[in-house]
């Protein structure tokens, strides 16, 4: 075992052990003693008990070999980590208490022969720290005052901002984007059941999307799929599987548009034209092969990443533009929570809301679209 003081150092516990074997009882210290040494010996201790054990145990034979088991440094460097955590934590949430004033040593009071002018007492006093009363107390702390508001622990978008809306309703009616502002919200892999959300948010303001579909999921759920085109919707295939086009052979491939086509028509009754590739991959072949319009986007939300209404939302409406093609994933619950916000602050801000074929006009076999016609 003579490698042993090597790897406890290697796992940061080396000397740890040391302080937790030599450290005064805890268990009798008082309930006031909360400084960050006092919970440090604790941690200490209960992580030394746990590495004391493992060590007893694998050293029952006094003829282990020298080199200790590669477990053994997985097991210590688990431990090492959480107390590294448990450390810092008690570190960061620290508060020392106030120290009372001692009733036996009261300060003198001032001669006021020595007191100075009003000026002087003024400038003394703006140099005083604000007293006790202006900040907040253990038992408030983190409860945020009347005036600022709460932090959104879900993540969920803000609401719209904007005091006078060009729109707050979606215009009906054709719409001609060489002409007007408009943008194309799309929806991939669904449909799921996080899509109901996303239609009624589109449903409240009269909106119009595009839904890029993959196969199995409208096999797995065709009602939805068939409300997607109920509400006037559009639908798109997205291949079966999310399967990268690119890894596949023109027959894998063929067969792989054909099943989505069959299963998102057999779902919705519309069969789908336009066609996006996963992870956006293609190639000139493939798009020649799959024959409709291949549609990239120029929005990417990053919804996929973030996981976050909030950053949702703001990734959006932060490039949007005139023609964007808006990459979202109704897959995820915090894009259907950003969904009322985003489509909120785009009708403000004057942009029609519009299927990927209006906003392409209809669009060429083949042709891949990352956006679409603006003014």
């Amino acid at each position: 075992m003579r490698n042993l003081p090597r790897l406890l150092c290697a796992a940061g516990l080396s000397c740890l052990l040391t302080l937790g074997a030599s450290a005064p009882g805890t268990a009798d210290r008082g309930a006031s003693d909360t400084s960050p040494a006092s919970h440090v010996t604790e941690a200490v201790n209960e992580r030394a008990a746990d590495v004391r054990s493992i060590i007893s145990t694998q050293t029952s034979d006094q003829n282990t070999a020298d080199d200790v088991d590669p477990v053994w440094s997985e097991i210590l460097n688990s431990h090492a980590e959480q107390l590294r955590q448990r450390v810092a934590d008690y570190a960061s949430s620290y508060q020392p208490p106030e120290q009372p004033e001692d009733p036996e040593d009261p300060e003198p009071s001032p001669d006021p022969e020595e007191e100075g002018t009003d000026d002087e007492v003024r400038e003394e006093t703006e140099d005083q720290p604000p007293s006790s009363d202006d900040h907040d107390t253990d038992d408030d702390a983190g409860t945020p005052d009347e005036h600022t508001p709460a932090p959104d622990d879900q993540g969920q978008a803000p609401d719209a901002q904007r005091e006078d809306p060009i729109f707050t309703t979606n215009p009906s009616g054709p719409v001609n984007c060489a002409e007007v502002n408009c943008v194309a919200l799309t929806f991939d892999d669904g449909p799921v059941p996080n899509t109901r959300a996303v239609l009624t948010a589109l449903e409240a303001v009269n909106g119009r999307a595009t839904f890029f579909m993959t196969g199995h999921m409208a096999a797995a759920h065709p009602l939805i799929a068939s409300q997607v085109t109920a509400a006037g919707h559009e639908v798109a295939n997205h291949g079966w599987s999310h399967t990268n086009f690119t890894e596949l052979t023109p027959e894998q491939l063929a067969d792989e548009i054909t099943r989505t086509a069959d299963a998102v028509e057999s779902a919705s009754g519309v069969r789908p034209r336009l066609v996006r590739p996963p992870y956006g991959a293609t190639t000139e072949q493939i798009n020649r092969q799959v024959g409709g319009p291949m549609i990239m986007w120029d929005v990417d939300s990053r919804d996929w990443a973030t996981r976050n209404a909030a950053e949702t939302h703001a990734q959006v409406i932060e490039q949007v533009q005139p023609g964007s093609i808006v990459l979202l994933h109704d897959l995820h619950a915090s894009t259907a929570q950003a969904v009322p916000a985003i489509v909120a602050d785009l009708l403000a801000e004057g942009y029609h809301l519009v299927t990927v074929s209006e906003i392409i006009g209809h669009g060429a076999d083949g042709q891949v679209y990352r956006r679409g016609m603006s003014p």
